[in-house]
């Protein structure tokens, strides 16, 4: 496939604005972090509409570059532009930009599922809170010597709404 230089500038800006998206994604999933291990609830809602903010952006970005893909012909997401940065010259921006862009790409996938597992673990624990108020002694969360759930006698409430 012949590409141009002006495709290839546009791939470059394309790639450039998808990256600076993602870094303010990889920032804000580091405040979400930090939200979420001091507890403060504010900070948690701020984090979490950020999140969501930065995330539609993401999307236009990735949305632009597929529809760029398309107009060459190219299959949409990595496939499709990892087959135009093959085409084009080895020392184009683009190689580097498409090489930070996998790689922020998995560093902002295990963040999120780090902070994922924060969550998770914390709705377990106020899952378990209010197994304890409404008297249930044992949780399905709790395993015996062999691994096997356990499940125990149900005492009455601590408390009765």
């Amino acid at each position: 496939m012949d590409v141009s230089a002006d495709q290839i500038a546009q791939f470059t800006a394309i790639l450039t604005s998808e990256l600076e998206s993602a870094r303010q994604l990889n920032k804000i999933l580091d405040r979400e972090h930090q939200a979420l291990t001091s507890g403060d609830p504010e900070q948690i809602l701020v984090a979490a509409d950020d999140k969501q903010h930065q995330m539609q952006e993401t999307l236009k970005r990735l949305t632009e570059r597929n529809r760029f893909l398309q107009t060459l012909n190219l299959p949409p997401g990595n496939k499709g532009a990892e087959q135009f940065v093959g085409f084009i010259p080895n020392d184009a921006p683009a190689h580097d930009l498409w090489g930070e862009i996998e790689e922020l790409a998995k560093t902002l996938r295990d963040k999120n599922e780090v902070n994922g597992g924060i969550v998770s673990l914390a709705q377990r624990h106020t899952r378990q809170a209010l197994d304890i108020l409404s008297g249930k002694i044992y949780s399905g969360d709790t395993y015996g010597r062999g691994g096997e759930r356990q499940s125990g006698p149900s005492a009455p409430p601590i408390a009765k709404a």
